[in-house]
């Protein structure tokens, strides 16, 4: 019986882990940045470039992992580029859990919510 109870609680914690990877789908350059739209398995998250290498932008469609946090939490993070290995890249997450016509309306708007 407490075996069981341990098991239900194991998995009820999987099941509303946040998640810390995916992948741009979607960017545009504003003049406050450049901005993302990502594609996670709760949804979508976007968010604002702060600080990425010069010689390793952000492109459409790369893979992507968080470093110290999730991408389906509000707030500022590392990230990982997984095409170039990068890892000195911040984004601060300003949208999650939105659709994918939520996350594009987002790009499309410059960053802003209407």
């Amino acid at each position: 019986m407490v075996l069981v109870a341990v098991m239900m609680m194991a998995l009820s914690g999987l099941c509303m882990a946040h998640m810390t990877g995916g992948s741009i789908n979607g960017l545009v350059n504003t003049d406050d940045g450049q901005k993302v739209a990502i594609f996670t398995a709760e949804g979508y998250s976007v968010a604002t470039v702060l600080e990425y290498p010069v010689d390793y932008p952000l492109e459409d469609h790369d893979v992507i992992e968080a470093v110290n946090g999730y991408l389906t939490q509000t707030g500022r993070l590392r990230i990982k580029d997984m095409h170039n290995g990068s890892s000195r890249i911040i984004v601060q997450i300003e949208g999650v859990n939105l659709s994918e016509t939520e996350a594009m309306s987002w790009l499309a708007h410059g960053g802003k919510f209407y």
